[in-house]
């Protein structure tokens, strides 16, 4: 009989990468680390920094210009009932979703579609401006026959993008919104709540550094993230209640969010699919290549197939 436990506080193995059920225990793994460790991930996270600038100058010269193209909004066919949407970070393009899209490609299954569309203003546009037109795109998609899977990939600034779309849905009266039956969100050093970065740099007389809808929307405690998190929980509360799952994945080494209640944000229902990950060795901008595989694995339930072997 003992051997039938299951112990819920557990990590779910998905390539490698280590889940958790929560933020607290997903933070505490990282804590029980020895000292040396932690210093090792560090200095590691800068190597991996200078190999991702060399790899990114490399895509940059060797890549076609219209590689993204095809997983433009305007090139969407609506024909196939799962749809990926990979929203790209702030001041970044849909370049940065390469790797994962590469592979996504080799072995996704017929019936998903991949849209990475480039933000407004690279990110700089009010939320509710950015994600006007992601919706829009969404929900002509779902207006199409058949129950509608919907999987949101957002890094960095994406993230808090993708959660302005969620909200969108989730409190829409839209009926055909209603055929989609499943919703997962994927958060890559997401800025789910912001950044205490940029509070502290506004805070100190700072905030010139940054973009007028960035310095106000975008600290840790903004009214903009407060009235997000209010439409979260009026949608969780609504008649519309999807199969969901949430990941999060974050870095011990991220200057740029480094608040692990945005990266890892918990205040979540009982019933919603929670999972948390922090990935040594890697900060802000290295980690979304590293994670690549892992990504690819729950977009495409590998690692639930993995698991029933």
């Amino acid at each position: 009989m003992l051997g039938n436990i299951i112990d819920l506080n557990a990590p779910k193995i998905i390539e490698t990468i280590s889940f958790y059920n929560t933020p607290e225990l997903c933070k505490n793994a990282y804590k029980k680390l020895s000292c040396l460790k932690k210093i090792l991930s560090c200095i590691q996270s800068y190597g991996t920094l200078f190999l991702y600038a060399l790899n990114r100058i490399y895509v940059k010269i060797s890549t076609n210009k219209n590689w993204a193209d095809p997983y433009s909004i305007k090139n969407l066919t609506f024909q196939k009932n799962k749809l990926v949407v990979c929203l790209h970070g702030l001041n970044n393009s849909p370049i940065q979703f390469k790797k994962i899209i590469n592979e996504l490609e080799q072995v996704k299954d017929k019936d998903i579609e991949i849209c990475a569309p480039e933000i407004l203003q690279n990110g700089n546009a009010k939320l509710d401006d950015m994600v006007k037109p992601i919706f829009k795109m969404i929900k002509s998609w779902a207006a199409t026959p058949g129950e509608k899977e919907l999987i949101l990939v957002g890094i960095s600034n994406g993230a808090r993008i993708e959660r302005g779309v969620e909200a969108k849905i989730r409190n829409s009266k839209n009926e055909n919104l209603n055929q989609i039956n499943r919703i997962r969100f994927i958060s890559i050093v997401g800025a789910n709540q912001g950044s205490s970065l940029a509070k502290w740099a506004d805070d100190h007389y700072l905030g010139w550094v940054m973009s007028k809808n960035i310095r106000n929307e975008m600290p840790e405690g903004s009214d903009r993230n407060i009235d997000l998190n209010d439409k979260m929980s009026l949608g969780y509360g609504g008649d519309y209640r999807p199969n969901t799952k949430y990941f999060f994945i974050a870095s011990p080494h991220d200057w740029q969010v480094p608040n692990t209640s945005s990266t890892l944000m918990d205040g979540f229902p009982e019933t919603i699919d929670t999972n948390y990950a922090i990935v040594q060795g890697h900060g802000h901008n290295s980690i979304v290549n590293a994670v690549s595989n892992t990504v690819v694995s729950i977009i495409t339930e590998k690692y639930l197939q993995n698991n029933e072997q």
